[in-house]
């Protein structure tokens, strides 16, 4: 990338100040042309931002019944946090894509390919993979959802974060029902199979239907992460 321009600043400090205005937590842009994919080639900038899960949500689990209000709510907001970002990128003449993944999450055969959520924050520095390979913030651990736009409008980026700061701790390893968590570190580009065994958890999540038909919620892993529980937040 080319040195970063007064205008890509303002542009920048202006949109982040949007979203957050928006009802976004934390706001990171990434330089994108490293993953020299086809859409990072077309949408060489990316845009991550995430909203906290609140603690009584996060502290029921396994029961899911506030967790799955929760989401809805934080669905509607991160609507309105696109809808700003979009809008904004338009005015400035510029165009976005809102991409997710079309394979199914319990068959991803490695890290890489889950652009550009995690691999977008880490890049966004916003937070690095842990051993259960959820995003960790280090405000907030992985209480958080995650939100990602890409772009062709210059921004002036983050500095990525490439390897984890989880130290030795182990409590999503020790939590871990079927022990799916393997317990190594993540570094930057390694594959997501040697974090995780997704088979044994997703056989997990399915091995019990509720009335509704859908998975059952673990999130144990999540739940138990020592970042971010001394942050107490709830709408």
């Amino acid at each position: 990338m080319q040195k970063t321009e007064p205008i890509e600043i303002e542009r920048s400090s202006f949109l982040r100040h949007l979203l957050k205005q928006a009802g976004a937590f934390l706001v990171g842009f990434a330089d994108l042309s490293c993953l020299n994919l086809k859409t990072t080639d077309e949408f060489p900038f990316g845009i991550c931002f995430y909203l906290r899960y609140e603690d009584s949500a996060v502290n029921d689990l396994p029961n899911d019944n506030k967790w799955l209000r929760m989401r809805t709510r934080l669905h509607d907001k991160a609507k309105d946090i696109y809808g700003a970002a979009k809008e904004y990128i338009s005015s400035q003449g510029y165009r976005y894509s809102k991409i997710t993944s079309r394979i199914p999450s319990d068959e991803l055969p490695d890290l890489q390919e889950e652009l550009p959520q995690k691999t977008l924050a880490t890049l966004s520095g916003l937070g690095w993979i842990g051993r259960s390979t959820l995003l960790v913030t280090p405000e907030y651990g992985p209480r958080v959802r995650i939100g990602t736009l890409v772009t062709n409008m210059p921004l002036s980026v983050e500095t990525p974060i490439v390897e984890s700061s989880c130290g030795d701790c182990t409590a999503c390893v020790d939590m871990c029902p079927v022990k799916a968590i393997k317990g190594k570190l993540w570094l930057s580009g390694i594959m997501r199979s040697e974090l995780l065994d997704v088979k044994r958890c997703y056989e997990y999540l399915c091995s019990s239907k509720p009335t509704l038909g859908r998975r059952q919620t673990c999130a144990l892993c999540l739940k138990v992460c020592p970042i971010g529980q001394n942050h107490k937040y709830d709408c």
